[in-house]
C-alpha cells in the first residue's frame, strides 16, 4: 500500500513539472510570434484610418503603424509605478475620439513622478483636432486585479486620474463610450514627455525556453530518484 501511494505521488509530481515545462514552452511561442508580427508590421507605412473606413478586429491591427484623425476628450489617466531609467514616473493616457470611429486611448508618453507625490506633473492639453501616428498594441499589465474597480481612479485634480492598472472596457464604461479594445502609442509624444512605445524584443522568449528546460530537468531527476527508491524498496 505505501509503494502505491510513494508511486502515486511521482506520476503527479512528474506530470506537475512536465506541465509546468509545456506551459513556458506555450508562453515562449507565444512571445516568440508576437516578436516576428512586430518585426513584420513595425516597417509599414502608417495606415490613414480614413482609407480604411474603420479599424478591422484586433489581430489585423495589433503592432500595426497608424495614422488617426480625430480629438482628444478631456480626460488624462496617469498609469503609476511605471519606470524608466531606474526613474519612477507615470504612462500619461487620454481618450482620442476617432471621427467616425470609436474612441482610443492613446499613450501621449512618459513622464517623471517628482519630488512630491502628491503633486501631479505639468501635462499639456490638446483641444483641437489633430492626426497622430503610432502604434496599436495590447494594454500593458500593472498592477493587481484584486481591488474594486472605484479604488482604481484617484482623481488628484478635474479629469485627471492617478490609476494603478489599465482595464481599457471600464474606462470605456465610465465614460459611456465605445473604446478600442488596444492601447494607442503615439509616434511624437507630447512636450515634455518621453516616447514609451512597448518593443516586444524586451519579451526575451528564449528565458522561457530556459526556464521550459528547467523544469523537463526537475521531472527527470525526480523520476530517477522516485525509480530508484522504489527499485531499492523492492529488493528490501
Amino acid at each position: 500500500m505505501r509503494a502505491l501511494v510513494l508511486i502515486i505521488c511521482l506520476l503527479l509530481g512528474c506530470a506537475l513539472l512536465v506541465n509546468l515545462g509545456l506551459w513556458q514552452l506555450k508562453r515562449g511561442n507565444e512571445k516568440e510570434e508576437i516578436t516576428s508580427l512586430y518585426d513584420q508590421r513595425k516597417k509599414s507605412v502608417p495606415t490613414r484610418l480614413l482609407e480604411q473606413g474603420r479599424l478591422g478586429p484586433t489581430e489585423s491591427t495589433i503592432w500595426k503603424n497608424y495614422q488617426l484623425s480625430g480629438r482628444f476628450l478631456n480626460k488624462v489617466y496617469l498609469l503609476d509605478n511605471r519606470l524608466k531609467n531606474s526613474s519612477a514616473g507615470y504612462d500619461v493616457l487620454s481618450p482620442f475620439k476617432i471621427f467616425e470611429g470609436p474612441v482610443v486611448l492613446v499613450c501621449l508618453g512618459w513622464i517623471a513622478q517628482g519630488v512630491n507625490r502628491d503633486t501631479l506633473p505639468q501635462i499639456p492639453t490638446i483641444d483641437e483636432k489633430v492626426k497622430i501616428v503610432g502604434i496599436f498594441t495590447p494594454p500593458p499589465f500593472s498592477g493587481l486585479d484584486i481591488m474594486p474597480s472605484v479604488l482604481r481612479y484617484e482623481e488628484m485634480e478635474k479629469n485627471r486620474f492617478r490609476i494603478q492598472r489599465i482595464d481599457v472596457q471600464d474606462i470605456g464604461s465610465k465614460l459611456d463610450v465605445d473604446m478600442y479594445p488596444l492601447m494607442f502609442y503615439t509616434e511624437n509624444p507630447l512636450p515634455g514627455l518621453i516616447r514609451n512605445a512597448p518593443d516586444p524584443g524586451l519579451y526575451q522568449p528564449h528565458k522561457h525556453y530556459a526556464y521550459a528546460l528547467q523544469w523537463f530537468s526537475m521531472a527527470f531527476v525526480l523520476a530517477c530518484i522516485g525509480c530508484y527508491n522504489l527499485v531499492r524498496r523492492g529488493r528490501g
